[in-house]
């Protein structure tokens, strides 16, 4: 596996284990930080973990720290470029639809993007 990938795959996984141990793995807070500095550095690499983790979450909790952080953030600064993957993915993927119901956007969030999102998180049965 080339280093890049399992870059991507530990951040994942470190940041997943410190959400599921209730923020008390510490070892694990240098993936949040790096995936912070992801979104403002290396968009392909940060929507790429942010991918992962929505895969890889296994509980409503673990998806709704998903929501509000990480793909909450890549879509509030990264939007105007990346739009049309996350609206591929909205309608894709059942577990990215239900992570955008836990994304909140602002007052002065592009209103045609608004409105895309909500046709396809308005699908989702139980939002985060």
């Amino acid at each position: 596996m080339e280093t890049k990938q399992k870059n991507i795959e530990l951040i994942a996984k470190d940041w997943i284990n410190y959400h599921k141990d209730n923020r008390k793995y510490t070892d694990c807070f240098r993936a949040l930080e790096k995936l912070e500095d992801y979104i403002y550095s290396n968009q392909e690499s940060a929507f790429e973990i942010i991918l992962l983790l929505i895969n890889k979450a296994d509980s409503d909790k673990i998806s709704a720290n998903i929501a509000a952080g990480p793909l909450e953030d890549f879509i509030r600064i990264r939007h105007k470029k990346h739009f049309d993957k996350i609206e591929m993915h909205a309608r894709q993927n059942p577990k990215f639809r239900k992570c955008l119901t836990g994304v909140w956007l602002d007052d002065d969030f592009d209103e045609e993007k608004r409105n895309i999102i909500m046709k396809y998180t308005k699908t989702i049965k139980n939002p985060l």
